[in-house]
């Protein structure tokens, strides 16, 4: 059945629905890293030995089942130190300027006995992480770690998952003692630590990870990467950029990990000297454009939109003001904190609206790119957060009521919407959904329960996001966090 949403404050993204609100039976052909997984199996089989890793779990179908757990086959192996051999070329023409490979981190030994990973596993591992983790942290210049892996002076390969996991730890704690100033590798080594105890290990783990990720920005001072200089700068572009992706993505996982843990924020919103991140194409391709400044996007009433990547550090900071709203109503006079409101909503409006017009012709299920599908539902879920709020606020105060009641309804657009795109991630593996997609799922959840004052899941589009959150918490932790009672009050 095909349908058509409106989207709150007016003409919506216009999207059209093909779904009956439930999942479909859906079966993905393989792509290239399944092609090259089951060739890197197979040599795998015929070179290491059986008591070192089980590689079975390469040869599953592309399609995985929701039990799927990615890492549960992986046995615990000591670490290696013989480096593996160049990779072949992966890219036509690395005689730029721009690509020179990374070389700021030495290499750190670590003894133990040699594992043979041939090239083109080296490439498979490569192929997966830009294809399932590089469109969430956008980070890397493709072409330059490239570069930087058929380098001699590369770190020594480690093995997959969870001894990768250990030893990049141990290699970070290394790093961590010395005495000079951290590299941007080191920073982005720590992101994908990041990402990973959130997924794998615990909030508590992940939160210990973040301070590590803000210490280091706060070092590198990523802040002020577009401070106005005495003298005009002819400095690396696509370095800058990679500074300014680095500090980005770190201020929007602080952003994330205080909702979900309820936590107060680590950093403060000092960004009036570094520029939003460039578009991911001009920056592939060493482009050099000049982005805006978060504050000038929030404090115009520009319809431009900007790459998903971008448009989710504007909603996240949205976010953000909304709940350290909520915060100051303690000590600030209820027309304050209302008033400040209002403006939130009118900015959430211009930025739904500039979203619809782009967007307005796109299909469910959303193309195959897992960051897209994050930030549209994450402009949804900003309404959810200002409806909190401003119920909030009318119940303490008893007026204000005309205006609860129309974000009341927009509120109930915005969760058929969230619904909607929730769809959409049932046609990827749910490894390559964004790590925080279940805390927009559970807030879709928790405005369900108190728009239709339910105590229990047996609404319909409850019982659909619940069943998809307890199907992500087989490989996402964050996903078990919100279903734990501590998180889910009513509705468990």
């Amino acid at each position: 059945m095909s349908s058509t949403l409106d989207s709150p404050y007016g003409s919506g993204y216009g999207v059209k629905v093909n779904h009956a609100g439930t999942y479909p039976s859906i079966r993905q052909p393989p792509g290239s890293a399944y092609v090259l997984e089951q060739e890197a199996a197979r040599k795998a089989r015929s070179s290491f030995t059986p008591d070192l890793v089980d590689m079975d779990f390469h040869m599953q179908s592309f399609d995985l089942p929701t039990e799927y757990d990615p890492f549960e086959n992986i046995s615990d192996v000591p670490p290696f130190s013989e480096s593996m051999d160049p990779l072949p070329p992966l890219i036509l023409d690395d005689k730029s300027d721009n690509l020179q490979p990374h070389h700021s981190i030495e290499p750190i030994s670590f003894p133990g006995p040699s594992l043979d990973v041939s090239d083109l596993m080296h490439a498979d591992l490569d192929q997966l992480y830009l294809e399932r983790t590089h469109h969430l942290a956008p980070i890397l210049h493709r072409q330059r770690y490239f570069s930087w892996t058929r380098s001699p002076t590369k770190t020594e390969a480690q093995h997959v998952c969870e001894s990768f996991y250990q030893q990049t730890c141990s290699l970070l704690d290394v790093l961590s003692t010395r005495d000079n100033d951290p590299q941007i590798e080191y920073v982005q080594a720590c992101i994908l630590i990041l990402y990973y105890d959130q997924m794998k290990k615990s909030f508590r783990r992940g939160w210990t990870s973040a301070g590590r990720c803000i210490r280091a920005i706060q070092l590198m001072r990523l802040f002020e990467v577009d401070r106005p200089q005495d003298k005009v700068e002819s400095g690396d572009w696509i370095q800058k950029e990679e500074k300014r992706r680095a500090f980005w993505v770190v201020y929007s996982l602080d952003i994330f990990i205080s909702l979900q843990g309820e936590w107060p924020l680590s950093l403060l919103e000092h960004t009036n000297f570094i520029r939003l991140p460039a578009p991911e194409s001009d920056f592939q391709n060493g482009r050099s454009v000049e982005m805006p400044f978060l504050a000038t996007v929030l404090s115009s009433n520009t319809s431009s939109v900007f790459s998903p990547f971008t448009e989710s550090i504007i909603f996240a900071t949205i976010i953000r003001r909304v709940t350290t709203n909520t915060c100051d109503c303690s000590v600030k006079s209820s027309k304050s904190v209302w008033e400040k409101q209002i403006s939130l909503s009118m900015i959430v409006q211009t930025r739904l609206k500039a979203l619809s017009s782009k967007y307005q012709n796109f299909v469910f299920p959303l193309p195959d790119d897992p960051m897209h599908m994050f930030t549209m539902m994450l402009a949804q879920a900003s309404v959810l957060y200002l409806y909190s709020m401003q119920h909030s606020l009318a119940r303490k105060a008893q007026n204000n009521q005309s205006a609860v009641l129309t974000l009341e309804h927009e509120s109930l657009l915005a969760a058929g919407e969230i619904l909607n795109l929730s769809t959409s991630i049932l046609h990827l593996s749910f490894i390559k959904a964004h790590p925080f997609t279940p805390l927009l799922l559970a807030k879709c959840i928790e405005f369900y329960n108190t728009y239709y004052d339910l105590d229990e899941f047996s609404h319909p589009p409850i019982q659909q996001l619940y069943s998809l959150l307890t199907d992500m918490s087989k490989v996402n932790n964050i996903a078990r966090e919100c279903l734990s009672p501590k998180h889910t009050g009513g509705w468990s």
